[in-house]
């Protein structure tokens, strides 16, 4: 069972871990709301959104398939495939 002062220590070190320690203490926490109440109860649920929101914003942007964008038009290469140039 979580105590506050692991929470506490879970919400200092999220700022700087990579998205798998933040998936390993959300779902740590999760598996612990059961048995919170009140205060801890309500701060581990606070937590598992900032967890959450640190999670999203530390994967990368995903590119789409197909053809790239290109900022001038201009520089695409006729009649070569993008991975040819890359």
């Amino acid at each position: 069972m979580l105590n506050l002062d692991q929470l506490i220590a879970i919400e200092d070190q999220a700022a700087r871990a990579c998205a798998g320690w933040l998936r390993r203490q959300a779902a740590e926490i999760r598996a612990d709301l059961p048995s919170l109440e009140g205060e801890l109860l309500a701060h581990a649920q606070a937590l598992l959104v900032k967890l959450e929101h640190l999670e999203r914003s530390d994967r990368p942007a995903s590119i789409p398939n197909g053809e790239p964008d290109y900022l001038c038009p201009a520089l695409t290469l006729p009649g070569m495939p993008f991975s040819a140039v890359a």
